[in-house]
């Protein structure tokens, strides 16, 4: 599995870039701001997704982890393809698309390119209470936060046991089994 990605941009098109990775070149499809931030023949780090179908293979790519993972979560919406995911991505920074759908502005997201009234009411109501802000957490307790909304607690349900261990306790792991003793309390 592809996570990230590291080279030299060879070539820019209007959805997708050529990155060339220790001799071996990539297509990689990206929004246009990110495409706005690359420059041909500079070296850009990428964070990957990877799609892959019986009859096709693509590429995502993203500057940020945030944006890559807003990506996961708007794929995991049914009705919700790739490049309407993108299309998202691209619409405003992580928050405040986290926001808007914890405000339920089905309007804002109607306004987007393919989505329409009922797929922006389905991303809502799926992802409403399940997205975890990136407030410059540690990349454990992202992952524990991440874990437990898996299991079916809510995002603040998550946050809240996160923030009740013992700072001391490292491994994500451990914290996970502290963190369901704390749910069962």
């Amino acid at each position: 599995m592809i996570v990230t990605l590291r080279g030299v941009v060879l070539f820019k098109d209007l959805d997708c870039i050529d990155l060339e990775v220790n001799g071996i070149g990539y297509c990689v499809f990206v929004n246009n701001k990110t495409l706005s931030k690359i420059d041909i023949g500079k070296e850009v780090l990428l964070y990957v997704y990877e799609h892959i179908r019986e009859d096709a293979y693509k590429l995502y790519g993203f500057l940020t982890k945030e944006e890559l993972s807003l990506f996961k979560m708007m794929l995991n919406v049914s009705g919700v393809g790739p490049k309407v995911s993108l299309a998202i991505c691209e619409s405003g920074n992580v928050k405040d698309l986290y926001s808007r759908v914890e405000n339920s502005d089905v309007d804002w997201f109607s306004t987007l390119p393919g989505l329409g009234k009922k797929t922006a009411q389905k991303i809502i109501l799926e992802l409403k209470g399940k997205i975890v802000e990136f407030t410059g957490d540690r990349k454990e307790d992202t992952e524990v936060v991440d874990a437990l909304i898996a299991l079916g607690y809510s995002a603040s349900q998550a946050k809240e046991a996160v923030k009740n261990l013992p700072s001391d306790i490292v491994n994500s792991q451990e914290k996970i089994k502290l963190a369901l003793q704390y749910f069962s309390k």
